[in-house]
């Protein structure tokens, strides 16, 4: 059996995938299965806000990306997808 950590890796991978085909919500739970596991894995966040991103749903992922920045408050990604939907939302 996989220990937790390698888990949620997994979950995360198996999101990854379909989001790269533009299933964002099919994606969406396999990041939550991974974020579950360990609350703190900041790719999952990541990862997350970029699948609401393109499904228009801004708030929420705005809220990934500032879960993202309190794990790494350096994460390039989460600062730039972040800029995106304050940007989309006019803030």
């Amino acid at each position: 059996m996989l220990a937790e950590a390698e888990q949620a890796i997994e979950w995360n991978k198996k999101g990854s995938r379909l989001m790269n085909l533009g299933r964002y919500a099919e994606a969406l739970p396999y990041f939550d299965k991974a974020l579950k596991i360990d609350p703190n894995f900041k790719d999952a966040w990541n990862n997350k806000g970029l699948c609401l991103i393109n499904l228009g749903r801004y708030e929420e992922a705005i809220v990934c990306y500032d879960k993202a920045l309190k794990i790494d408050p350096d994460d390039k990604k989460a600062w730039f997808y972040k800029g995106v939907g304050l940007d989309i939302l006019g803030r």
